[in-house]
């Protein structure tokens, strides 16, 4: 049986990995515009097919989550074999601060391109705010139970 330590940073890696995908295929499909237009068409036609591939891909990290969450929830953290949490603390800060960095590094491009108006610098941004911020989700649901097994909560 997987502990349910365990299960939550396989959830935060595979969450992030998962992410991480779709997120590159749209910012991609993105870089491939050569004008304010049809980066916007590109922009609204791309973010329906990257937010469906997101979700199907967070179906296996969230399962993951949610047999941790469950089993730690009802048996309690004592039952687990795992007495420190902190390097799994750790280890999923870390991914968070990779789940960030990442997409950054990816819009980058877009960003430093000299022929990018303003208007798409600042969608651009956008869609990095709300990329980040799904492609960290799991991850900060782990934390937050991680962090919760640390101070004793549960």
């Amino acid at each position: 049986m997987l502990d349910p330590i365990w299960s939550l940073v396989i959830a935060s890696a595979l969450g992030m990995i998962g992410g991480l995908i779709p997120y590159k295929l749209f910012v991609s499909h993105l870089e491939e515009s050569s004008s304010e237009e049809e980066f916007s068409a590109r922009r609204q036609q791309g973010y329906y097919r990257y937010l469906i591939r997101h979700v199907s891909t967070q179906a296996i990290p969230i399962l993951f989550l949610l047999y941790g969450m469950y089993f730690i929830l009802s048996e309690g953290s004592a039952s687990t074999s795992v007495t420190d949490v902190t390097p799994f603390l750790a280890a999923v800060i870390l991914i968070i601060i990779l789940g960030n960095l990442f997409p950054y590094l990816m819009v980058l491009p877009i960003l430093r391109d000299p022929r990018t108006t303003e208007q798409m610098k600042n969608q651009t941004k956008g869609l990095y705010a709300v990329g980040s911020s799904l492609i960290i989700a799991v991850a900060i649901a782990s934390l937050g139970m991680l962090i919760l097994i640390f101070t004793g909560q549960v």
